[in-house]
């Protein structure tokens, strides 16, 4: 069924279960985050974990198509397939996924994995990039009792790879 087949009429009228959104909503608090990280000087990385929509992805990032996070490569196969050019897919990488992984470097401008452990780095350095390309990693990092953010420009180079601390997401109390 078409969900088209449903615009403008009364939600006591749509089949249940049925999900509802509002747009004007979603639409607010994406602006109003965009707006924000703005004001902050810093740039939003929003996950589509949620949605799960080429829609909603684009409200998220005010229509540029950049600057998005993503755990599953269905997620960001989507995305490419949508004309998305900055993703950083954030699952624990593994060998079995390096080589789609290479194919959505190969078609972003900019496509970013997640090492999250020693074993990832083992994985990126037995892959190679697609050829003119390095990889480009956000190394998740995390010490107790510490409350870590982002550290900026930090990289290791190495003619296959660029490692950089961008996102740094647990925060151990």
């Amino acid at each position: 069924m078409s969900p088209s087949k449903f615009a403008g009429l009364p939600l006591s009228s749509l089949p249940t279960p049925c999900f509802v959104v509002d747009r004007s909503v979603v639409m607010s608090n994406c602006s109003g985050m965009l707006a924000r990280a703005s004001q902050l000087g810093v740039q939003l990385r929003t996950h589509v974990k949620t949605h799960k929509t080429v829609e909603a992805a684009k409200m998220q990032t005010g229509g540029t198509r950049r600057c998005l996070v993503t755990s599953t490569m269905a997620e960001t196969e989507m995305l490419a397939a949508a004309g998305f050019d900055d993703v950083l897919y954030a699952y624990p990488l593994s060998a079995a996924h390096m080589e789609r992984n290479a194919q959505m470097m190969a078609r972003m401008e900019e496509y970013h994995v997640m090492a999250h452990d020693q074993e990832a780095v083992r994985v990126l350095m037995d892959h190679a990039p697609p050829e003119g390309k390095k990889w480009r990693v956000s190394l998740l990092a995390a010490t107790k009792s510490e409350i870590l953010r982002t550290a900026g420009d930090i990289s290791i180079e190495s003619p296959i790879y660029r490692i950089y601390i961008l996102y740094i997401e647990y925060i151990y109390i």
